[in-house]
């Protein structure tokens, strides 16, 4: 994720989910928030990065991705906020992608398992990230 973070995006936020915080204030069908990681190392809350958010595209390997679709997932969904799973399925074996493709599967309008890194760069940018 750092190097694809490299390229020249529009306005893309690239952030790496710590774990789970206290609820967002203001939303109380959101009883938790999220802190996450900047490819710069500093910490942010989901519920600030969500703010003015058009689109969230979350990137999961193989047999992860289960705590931070939840959250992720349902702060987009209270906040009307689209999004996007993106599965990069290298090497891994059918059956932690089935699972993570059932993880993913509530939290995303748009799913899309490949089996290569170099997709997640034609996605974002088709996505106009």
């Amino acid at each position: 994720m750092r190097r694809i973070s490299e390229a020249p995006w529009n306005g893309a936020h690239f952030l790496t989910y710590v774990s789970k915080t206290a609820g967002a204030k203001g939303l109380d069908s959101l009883p938790v928030d999220a802190s996450l990681q900047a490819t710069d190392g500093s910490e942010v809350r989901l519920s600030d990065e969500l703010a003015g958010a058009d689109v969230v595209v979350m990137i999961a390997a193989a047999g992860g991705a289960s705590d931070a679709a939840a959250v992720i997932g349902n702060a987009c969904l209270v906040r009307g906020i689209m999004t996007t799973g993106l599965i990069v399925a290298i090497g891994g074996d059918r059956a932690r992608v089935e699972r993570t493709v059932a993880v993913l599967r509530p939290y995303a309008a748009m799913l899309v398992v490949s089996t290569s890194e170099e997709y997640i760069p034609e996605m974002l940018t088709a996505l106009r990230a």
